[in-house]
């Protein structure tokens, strides 16, 4: 399968309300004109989806643009920029998205040494991880459980090193039962 071919079948699997989000998405940062991996994805839209993707008629039919120099960079801005805003799509849906951001807003506020704020993230992201109740969520949940112990230790709380240990012992004993249980589905 063509990296063409995989963006056709992405795009021709989008439902109307994605293919809405991607619109809205992508042109958030335009004033006026329409980017060209925008124009891209209208033409992909354009093509049946019940017929099978035809490489060479789809370029025929876009040799008559000039925003069509570069078309295999565009193609790969547009799937780098579908990809983006379908997990943002997708991140507002699902609880484990949630998670995820707040593990990405955890890292920006510490990075920019907003301590108190990634602590508060923190505590949310133990909270959903909690309420997920499945082997990934808990596992996210100790190393968030480690990650707020280190970021409010003081000197005076060396003490909790063991139980950072035994959290960090507990983490991989989670992921190696984690690992054997996706081996075991290979098998199958």
């Amino acid at each position: 399968m063509t990296p063409s071919t995989n963006l056709f079948d992405i795009i021709h699997s989008l439902t109307a309300s994605e293919k809405r989000y991607f619109k809205v998405f992508s042109s958030t940062h335009i004033i006026g004109y329409k980017n060209n991996y925008e124009k891209l994805f209208n033409a992909f839209c354009e093509l049946p989806a019940d017929q099978p993707y035809d490489e060479a008629a789809f370029k025929k039919k876009l040799t008559a643009k000039r925003w069509t120099k570069n078309l295999a960079v565009e193609k790969k801005v547009l799937e780098d920029i579908l990809m983006k805003a379908m997990r943002a799509y997708n991140a507002e849906k699902s609880s484990e998205g949630a998670l995820n951001d707040i593990i990405a807003n955890v890292h920006f506020l510490y990075n920019k040494g907003l301590i108190a704020a990634a602590t508060k993230e923190l505590k949310r992201g133990i909270t959903l991880a909690e309420e997920l109740e499945n082997l990934p969520s808990l596992i996210t949940r100790d190393q968030l459980k480690l990650n707020l112990t280190r970021i409010t230790q003081t000197p005076a709380d060396r003490k909790t090193a063991n139980d950072d240990r035994e959290t960090e012992t507990r983490i991989l004993k989670m992921l190696d039962i984690e690992r054997q249980v996706v081996h075991g589905r290979r098998k199958i």
